[in-house]
């Protein structure tokens, strides 16, 4: 699986045009898999999960909302150790703590808020959604500075700026944009129509099999509110959807190898004497 995931890796149009750009998400794609190498390590000691916590920080430090998948992945390290005690569970959430610690204390100290880097982009969000709107700022405004205007956090925006009926339409419309949709051919899966179908296939048959099911798990927790806010807004730029590339090529690459793992070849048999 992992060699075919390369494969369809290396020759994807698009990661290929997006590998110039000197983003971030290649060195975020390697930490995310090594930290789920250490989730499905057989093996425990107390190094991994130091390395784990350690791991879980610079996800994090990379690519901040990434939480819930960073979240999950140390939980489940935690609960395949045979003895589980709060000494092994400050080790995996410590070290990934004191990493990003710096980030949230310089963001108190410049701006005022901890969670700045990610609350400014939400301001992003909601001025180009509701530009011209009654209460909000105009389209002259919102050029001029796009991350202005009054603060907002995650729980504002999705819960107290939107009904939850608009939460529901727009995150499938934003999922429909990523993985199904005209935008979709046009930007991540654009050239190969094949990979395209490869990759929705495998997020689906994998749920058939024991070590894949967690899967579709994975891109769900990496892609966090990202299908919602992408619904709300009338482009994107589709460097957002790297985040959860590996896993959408590693989905592909089981849609490829699930017809031998099904059917495997039986043994020839031997000639009678």
């Amino acid at each position: 699986v992992g060699l075919v995931a390369a494969f369809t890796t290396a020759t994807a149009d698009f990661l290929i045009g997006q590998s110039v750009r000197g983003l971030r998400f290649e060195l975020y794609a390697i930490e995310i898999l090594l930290l789920l190498e250490l989730v499905l390590a057989e093996r425990r000691t107390w190094r991994l999960d130091l390395a784990a916590g350690l791991l879980a920080g610079l996800v994090l430090a990379t690519r901040l909302p990434s939480f819930g998948f960073v979240a999950l992945a140390l939980f489940a390290i935690f609960l395949r150790r045979p003895e589980r005690h709060p000494g092994q569970l400050a080790l995996l959430v410590l070290p990934a703590l004191l990493l990003v610690a710096p980030h949230f204390w310089h963001n108190r100290q410049t701006w005022g808020d901890p969670f700045d880097s990610v609350n400014r982009h939400l301001r992003y969000y909601r001025n180009r959604e509701f530009a011209g709107a009654p209460g909000h700022r105009s389209w002259a405004e919102v050029e001029r500075d796009p991350y202005g205007g009054p603060p907002t956090t995650t729980f504002d925006f999705l819960f107290r700026v939107h009904s939850r009926r608009q939460l529901v339409a727009y995150s499938i419309e934003g999922l429909d944009r990523i993985f199904v949709g005209r935008y979709a051919e046009q930007t991540y899966f654009a050239g190969t129509r094949i990979r395209h179908l490869l990759c929705l296939a495998g997020l689906v048959l994998c749920l058939f099999h024991r070590r894949g099911r967690f899967l579709p798990l994975y891109v769900v927790l990496i892609m966090g509110p990202l299908p919602f806010l992408l619904g709300t807004q009338r482009d994107f730029d589709p460097r957002l959807v790297y985040a959860f590339s590996p896993f959408l090529e590693i989905a592909a690459a089981w849609a490829v190898l699930f017809p031998l793992r099904a059917f495997p070849p039986t043994a020839p048999r031997a000639p009678r004497p």
